[in-house]
C-alpha cells in the first residue's frame, strides 16, 4: 500500500539439480534466512536496488528516451546445474506446503509454480516410468493440500527450445509432447472463477 509492503504473504524460492552422482538439489534461492517461505516484507527489505535503462518519454519533448531506473534484485548467484529432479522438487513443495495448509486453514491454500524445461531426469536408480510415477504421485500429493478455501493449486511453466507457438493454459493433452504431456498432467484443473480473470488478462 503505497511504499508500504505489508505482511499479507509468505513465498518461498527454491532451485533444483543434481550433483555429480545425480543425486537431488534442492535449496532455497534466499540464503538469507532459515526460513522455507519468508514474509514478502521480509524480501524486500533484502533486494538489491541497481540501475537499468529503460525506455522512457521525455515529458517536455514527447521523444523516447533512455531513462536510469532503480530496479530491485532479490535472487542472486543461482545457477543450478546438472539434472532435473522433478520429483523430488515436488516432495519439497509438499514438505513446505504441508505444514503451512494445516495451521492457516482459514487463508488462501497458496500456489506451487513449477518453472522446468520440462525434461525431468531421473534419480540414481529409477527407471524412466519409476521416475514418472515419483512426479505424479508427488504432484497428487500436493494438489491435495487444502485449507477451508480449496486445494492447493499447482501450476507448471515449461521452457521449450524452437520456435513453436506458446500453449497457454491447455484444456486438454492432445497434441502436447511426451514432456508436455507430463506436465499438462501433473498440474491442477484451473478452477471456474479464473477464467475470467485469464481471458482478460491473456486476452484469449
Amino acid at each position: 500500500k503505497g511504499k508500504e509492503i505489508r505482511r499479507y504473504y509468505q513465498i518461498g524460492v527454491f532451485f533444483y539439480s543434481t550433483d555429480m552422482e545425480g543425486n537431488p538439489i534442492v535449496e532455497s534461492a534466499f540464503p538469507w534466512t532459515q526460513e522455507p517461505m519468508p514474509w514478502i516484507d521480509e524480501i524486500a527489505l533484502q533486494a538489491r536496488l541497481e540501475e537499468r535503462i529503460v525506455k522512457g518519454v521525455d515529458p517536455e519533448t514527447g521523444e523516447e528516451v533512455d531513462q536510469k531506473k532503480p530496479f530491485p534484485v532479490f535472487i542472486e548467484n543461482v545457477q543450478p546445474d546438472g539434472g532435473t529432479p522433478m520429483g523430488s522438487m515436488y516432495d519439497k513443495a509438499y514438505e513446505v506446503l504441508k505444514p503451512i495448509s494445516e495451521n492457516h486453514q482459514d487463508c488462501n491454500p497458496g500456489s506451487f509454480l513449477n518453472v522446468s524445461d520440462g525434461f525431468p531426469t531421473p534419480l540414481p536408480g529409477q527407471s524412466e516410468e519409476e521416475m514418472k510415477k515419483h512426479i505424479l504421485t508427488s504432484a497428487e500429493r500436493v494438489k491435495a493440500l487444502k485449507t477451508e478455501w480449496g486445494n492447493v493449486l499447482l501450476w507448471n511453466l515449461l521452457f521449450a527450445p524452437g520456435e513453436n507457438p506458446p500453449i497457454l493454459f491447455p484444456s486438454s493433452s492432445e497434441g502436447l509432447t511426451p514432456s508436455e504431456q507430463l506436465m499438462f498432467d501433473c498440474a491442477s484443473e484451473i478452477p471456474e472463477g479464473f477464467y475470467s480473470q485469464i481471458e482478460q488478462t491473456m486476452k484469449i
